[in-house]
């Protein structure tokens, strides 16, 4: 048996495609798309084969934003029209509680306030996760 040519039939294959191959191969039409599903997610890979001279950088920028706001009003209008429907299937599964008319006060009036600390406290969420494993997870969990 000569150890130069191909063992079986899928040796022969050509390798398996990487993300990164098939994001390079298919350009900038592929990145609004996946940032529309998951923009975060997506900026890693489009800034490295940035970095490596794939794309044009103001380019990738403008179309993970653009993917990115459209997702999230996307995801507002899901929350917005399906909202009512949805707590009321929640509750008959008895998994909803009803909240409290100064919560709701307080989730109506200070809207914006919590949109805008959600979305920062996400983005700095890394934070938190390195800090809680340099402390180390077993004391950590026995300080909650």
């Amino acid at each position: 048996m000569s150890r130069t040519g191909p063992t079986s039939i899928t040796s022969a294959c050509e390798p398996p495609v990487t993300f990164d191959a098939f994001l390079v191969a298919h350009g900038s039409a592929l990145i609004l798309p996946l940032a529309v599903i998951e923009g975060p997610v997506i900026s890693i890979p489009t800034g490295f084969l940035t970095e490596q001279g794939y794309f044009v950088w103001y380019w990738a920028l403008c179309l993970l934003i653009c993917g990115d706001v459209v997702g999230d009003v996307i995801a507002y209008w899901i929350g917005r029209t399906s909202g009512t429907p949805l707590s009321d299937l929640a509750r008959r599964a008895g998994l909803a509680r009803v909240l409290s008319a100064e919560v709701q006060r307080g989730l109506t009036d200070h809207a914006a306030r919590m949109l805008c600390i959600g979305k920062w406290t996400q983005s700095v969420g890394w934070l938190v996760l390195v800090g809680a494993a340099c402390c180390g997870f077993r004391r950590r969990a026995s300080s909650w």
